[in-house]
């Protein structure tokens, strides 16, 4: 596969790619990027032509995620820290509560607080996000706030 100057990956649904509206590679990073092709994972996310540009495995082994380009050719830091960050949760697997976001165990007004000013701040956070719509907002606060007890 050759790409152009820049190229874009068409991202599916998967959990590593929520928030992630769109991909785009910096060619000059990535002059051999490669169209992966599931054996036993699942492509999550596409090239143009079809080919999976990231899979993922979930299968007896532990879990895994391949990507067919050089993670540093994503042309926006904020995707490639998101990227990063939501498959290495993915990988580990955290089971954390939806709205505990100081992990201690209850959803309390602290942890509604911090939603805020995740959402007030721009920054996405997967249990911030309530209502997986790949935002925090104002709407998620409310949601944290509707559980505490």
């Amino acid at each position: 596969m050759i790409l152009d100057n820049e190229a874009e990956i068409i991202p599916g649904t998967h959990e590593i790619l929520s928030g992630i509206p769109d991909i785009h590679l910096n060619r000059s990073r990535c002059p051999y990027p490669d169209s992966l092709t599931p054996a036993d994972g699942i492509g999550v996310a596409n090239w143009h032509d079809g080919g999976s540009a990231i899979i993922t495995y979930n299968g007896t082994g532990p879990r895994t995620v391949y990507y067919g380009f050089s993670i540093d050719s994503i042309t926006d830091p904020e995707t490639t820290e998101m990227l990063v960050v939501n498959s290495v949760e993915w990988v580990q697997d955290r089971a954390s509560i939806k709205g505990d976001l100081n992990n201690d165990g209850t959803i309390t007004a602290t942890d509604a607080c911090i939603a805020l000013q995740i959402a007030a701040s721009g920054r996405w956070d997967r249990s911030a996000d309530i209502n997986e719509d790949g935002v925090v907002t104002a709407l998620d606060v409310l949601m944290i706030l509707q559980e505490v007890t």
